[in-house]
């Protein structure tokens, strides 16, 4: 049965409204529809928002530009479909197979993904502020300059996503995997990424301002010039981690251990090292004024020409370590061992104890 144009939009009318009957008095005419009059209905109607598709079958459906802000598409097929341009704000995506659809540049703020399919699924362009990526697969897909404020990726899959100039902040990423990602520029400050697996990352400038990665994997990460200001990482693997000339200013590294870790040039004024092993470690050149290093292995370590001004090491193990014009004025060392200090730059205030 054909419905005219003002038979379409009534049919809408009548499944948006907030009277029960009203709404079944839709239902019931969807019931008695084709699924290719029901088609023809979504597709010529611009808006559809507010209203239960549940289950629906929209594959390959052009809704390009359409309205649906709150529509529930829970177990919906919309694998091949075109929303691009549309507007989805609250949308309900449940479940829903979204498998080649197209999503670029739409307004996807607060939608809910949870356990939707997006195999090959195209988000070029769009707004993801406080989406639900809930276990989302998202392997391998590109969100280069991603808009996701507040996104919810937690036990997402983002291995080997190009991330390059995303905006996830302040995001709940926990779990989250985004094994050899590519995340150049990407801005993930403040988010929380407890126990996600940020291996082989490419993050050259990645932002991590004030993150919180307890027990985050971050093996052979490279965040060469990345901004970890005021980040922790706690208990997190990081055998590989490289973090040449990266901005780490009153950032926290507490129970975490590597050999050889490669942080030439760091500059980490007012830092923390808590209870942590990196013998080998590679600091020339940093700057850890102000620091707190607290039963710190450094065995082996180059700290040549570093600046420790004013910081304040206790418990720490130095020896073979290279501290050839490593700057102490000011700095306070408390029973640490196997220190040759000779070549270092010392002033009154330098104090070491046990002398």
């Amino acid at each position: 049965m054909a419905l005219s144009q003002s038979q379409m939009e009534t049919l809408v009318v009548l499944l948006r409204s907030g009277d029960a009957a009203a709404r079944e008095q839709g239902r019931e005419l969807m019931r008695v529809l084709s699924i290719e009059d029901i088609r023809a209905t979504l597709s010529t109607v611009c808006n559809l928002s507010g209203i239960d598709l549940t289950g629906i079958d929209l594959a390959g459906l052009a809704l390009r530009g359409h309205t649906l802000a709150r529509t529930r598409l829970v177990d919906a097929d919309l694998s091949g479909a075109d929303l691009s341009h549309s507007h989805l704000v609250a949308a309900d995506l449940t479940d829903a197979d979204l498998s080649g659809c197209d999503l670029s540049t739409c307004d996807l703020r607060r939608v809910c993904f949870e356990g939707a399919n997006l195999t090959g699924v195209r988000l070029t362009g769009a707004k993801l502020h406080q989406a639900n990526l809930t276990g989302a697969d998202l392997a391998g897909h590109d969100l280069h300059n991603l808009a996701g404020l507040g996104i919810n990726l937690t036990r997402a899959d983002l291995t080997d996503a190009s991330l390059h100039g995303a905006d996830l902040r302040p995001g709940n990423n926990q779990i989250a995997r985004f094994h050899e990602a590519r995340l150049t520029g990407a801005d993930l400050s403040a988010a929380r990424l407890h126990r996600a697996r940020l291996t082989h990352i490419q993050a050259h400038r990645l932002k991590l301002v004030h993150a919180v990665l307890d027990h985050t994997d971050l093996r052979h990460a490279d965040l060469q010039g990345a901004d970890l200001s005021h980040a922790r990482i706690n208990r997190s693997p990081i055998t590989g981690i490289n973090l040449t000339n990266a901005t780490a200013t009153g950032m926290t590294l507490a129970h975490v251990r590597s050999r050889n870790l490669a942080a030439a040039g760091l500059v980490m004024p007012r830092g923390s090292f808590v209870f942590s092993h990196l013998p080998g470690a590679s600091l020339q050149g940093a700057n850890l004024c102000r620091s707190t290093m607290y039963h710190l292995d450094l065995t082996d370590a180059d700290l040549s020409g570093a600046d420790l001004s004013h910081a304040r090491l206790s418990h720490c193990t130095l020896t073979g370590a290279n501290l050839t014009g490593a700057d102490l004025r000011g700095a306070t060392m408390m029973y640490c061992t196997g220190a040759n200090l000779s070549g270092t730059v010392r002033d009154t205030n330098t104090r070491i104890h046990p002398e």
